[in-house]
């Protein structure tokens, strides 16, 4: 593809993941462009190459934070969106809506903390429970939708 690139006479730009001579990755963005001569022929080329991994490490977190709550880090409902236009396979088999009671209480005797930390909480327990056989977004509030993708009903009981 690079050479393609500069066999046309333009600039070649790409992301590169490298390792470090102990082992760590990292992302090097690569620029190559084409050095002609004085009869406009390309000779030879150029390249600058820079670490790019702080700049990757913060499109990931935002790519996340886009998808996901900050709070517990369930898809939110723009990754539900997703994951339906995507298409769910062979089917769902259930749909449940789960919401959380009394959690504002809680954040006003007890703080934010100790409500955040009560909703990740039950997220994870609830993504212990559904594990690989559904997809549990989190939704406005309180509440939780859960798409199971069971292939027996004894799964379903077991949730």
């Amino acid at each position: 593809m690079m050479r393609t690139v500069l066999g046309r006479g333009e600039t070649f730009r790409c992301e590169i993941l490298n390792y470090r001579k102990n082992g760590t990755p990292f992302w090097n963005g690569l620029t190559v462009s084409p050095l002609r001569d004085a009869a406009g022929v390309i000779t030879h080329s150029v390249s600058v190459q820079r670490d790019v991994t702080g700049q990757r490490t913060m499109q990931d977190q935002l790519r996340f934070l886009a998808l996901h709550d900050p709070v517990t880090g369930l898809p939110n409902r723009t990754a539900l969106d997703q994951y339906l236009f995507r298409g769910t396979g062979p089917g769902i088999t259930a749909v449940g809506i789960i919401d959380l009671d009394d959690v504002k209480e809680i954040n006003d005797a007890y703080g934010h903390e100790t409500g955040d930390a009560l909703l990740i909480d039950f997220a994870r327990r609830l993504q212990r429970r559904t594990r690989d056989q559904g997809f549990l977004p989190g939704l406005a509030g309180m509440n939780s939708l859960s798409l199971l993708r069971a292939w027996a009903p004894e799964t379903l009981t077991k949730i």
